[in-house]
């Protein structure tokens, strides 16, 4: 949930503030917390564009992104409070993360092998056409 369409009540705050470790996964964490305690509404319908480009800091910083999240499930994983949390997802979803840094710093092998480890699930597959790809191109996909 990009931060840029929220609307919160201002009460929100003298509960829950961001954690200041977070540079990249901030917004994640804030709202998950926050989704604990208040009601949330949604619509599907899009309220903002959101530029992804070379120089977002999740971009960038892949490698921060991972760590973050690492960090995060660590320190949840076994709270009561999480417990309709699906971290399967998230660990899949860090778990892709990773084979895209892989490639992107031209670790194809080490990539391949994080590919055929288990769990299998479909996005970890795609990453296989980029054994096939000259490196440039793959960085030019995967960078943004």
């Amino acid at each position: 949930m990009p931060i840029l369409t929220t609307l919160l009540k201002k009460k929100i705050f003298k509960f829950q503030k961001f954690d200041k470790r977070f540079n990249i996964i901030g917004d994640f964490d804030f709202f998950t917390k926050i989704s604990l305690k208040e009601k949330i509404i949604s619509t599907n319908n899009p309220l903002a564009y959101y530029r992804i480009h070379q120089s977002n800091l999740t971009s960038k910083r892949l490698d921060l992104n991972i760590k973050e999240l690492e960090i995060w499930i660590k320190e949840n994983i076994d709270k009561k409070r999480f417990k309709k949390f699906s971290f399967k997802k998230l660990k899949m979803f860090v778990n892709t993360l990773k084979i895209k840094k892989l490639f992107l710093d031209g670790e194809n092998i080490k990539a391949l092998i994080s590919i055929m480890r288990g769990p299998y699930y479909f996005k970890k597959f795609k990453f296989l056409l980029f054994l096939f790809v000259p490196k440039i191109i793959t960085k030019k996909i995967l960078s943004k």
